[in-house]
């Protein structure tokens, strides 16, 4: 196991593959653009940082510099407003969607400190589940 978040376990990583920062993998919505003159898309995300996140999306997103992105961490919390740019694209062959990563470039301290918060939350909460796999029906379900 390698270091991470104030001592919690993650899965090791090979080292063409080591980041800077801890990857929490969790499903969000988040909605790109807030502005009228951006390009308005919602987006699944994947896994999440301090630093960025990577997305899925149906088309090609336009590289910008930077963009509004309201990243919703829970449904009854308001969401993370930032900017972020896209670092990086792929399209998956099998779906024709995209996978996106996204840098983030600014956000206030307020809002850092929730990200920051909810990563290391949900990095504990996920500690110490152990997968199903006795049966096909129960297979993503955490005992």
């Amino acid at each position: 196991m390698s270091d991470n978040l104030e001592g919690n376990a993650v899965e090791p990583i090979a080292p063409a593959e080591r980041r800077r920062e801890y990857r929490l993998n969790k499903v969000l919505g988040a909605v790109l653009g807030t502005g009228d003159d951006s390009i308005r898309a919602r987006i699944f995300v994947i896994n999440i940082s301090r630093t960025g996140l990577k997305a899925t999306h149906q088309t090609r997103l336009p590289e910008v510099d930077q963009q509004d992105l309201l990243l919703f961490l829970t449904a009854k919390d308001p969401p993370l407003t930032l900017q972020a740019k896209v670092a990086w694209q792929k399209e998956l062959a099998v779906s024709g969607m995209f996978e996106i990563g996204f840098q983030f470039i600014d956000m206030s301290d307020e809002d850092a400190q929730r990200l920051d918060d909810f990563i290391r939350k949900e990095a504990h909460r996920e500690e110490g589940k152990v997968l199903d796999l006795s049966s096909p029906w129960k297979f993503g379900k955490h005992s």
